[in-house]
């Protein structure tokens, strides 16, 4: 259970900053703010390999999910997992499917992966999603102090976690580019 907990946490922080980061990048392209020493390509193709990464990480939660209901011989757990698919709310939990899992896959190809339109689309079924059930979820359980508080700890916690990521993978990106740049150059 603890597996699946920091599986969910990494993931969803991996999709709530790129719901962040990409609002950033709509708005820089909106008003032709040049940001300098960014290379805007590598930081979209950074961007979606790392949602890629968090599909995958979804993929892996919902497999060892499954593994464990199987296997756990608990009726209870056995139960809750089919009921999750085959019960009265069977479309909710295909639309979490699509929205984590199934979506991000088309970033596989290498066109689509340096695409910000996918970014973009990724990403706003993934709030469409997210949003009304997060705003649910404070409408029911209320809002007080401490959980408030835990709240934005949660979500900063996220967003530096998602920084750290799309940071590595685009200084990685961006090496990689700059080393085989050096190839043809000397090649030639």
């Amino acid at each position: 259970m603890l597996l699946n907990t920091m599986l969910n946490l990494i993931a969803s922080s991996i999709f709530s900053g790129t719901i962040v980061i990409t609002l950033c990048l709509v708005v820089v392209n909106l008003f032709k703010i040049k940001l300098a020493k960014i290379d805007k390509p590598t930081l979209i193709k950074a961007i979606n390999t790392v949602l890629l990464l968090g599909a995958m990480i979804y993929a892996l939660m919902w497999v060892t999910e499954l593994f464990m209901a199987y296997y756990s011989g608990g009726e209870y757990e056995q139960y809750t997992f089919t009921n999750r698919f085959f019960g009265s709310y069977w479309w909710a939990a295909l639309t979490l499917l699509i929205r984590s899992i199934l979506l991000p896959q088309i970033l596989w190809v290498g066109k689509l992966r340096r695409s910000f339109i996918c970014t973009i689309i990724v990403i706003s079924v993934w709030g469409i999603v997210n949003i009304p059930m997060t705003l649910i979820d404070i409408r029911v359980a209320g809002f007080n102090l401490w959980s408030n508080f835990y709240w934005w700890l949660i979500n900063l916690g996220q967003l530096i976690f998602y920084g750290l990521i799309l940071i590595a993978v685009y200084f990685i990106l961006k090496r990689k580019k700059l080393t085989h740049s050096k190839q043809k150059f000397a090649g030639s």
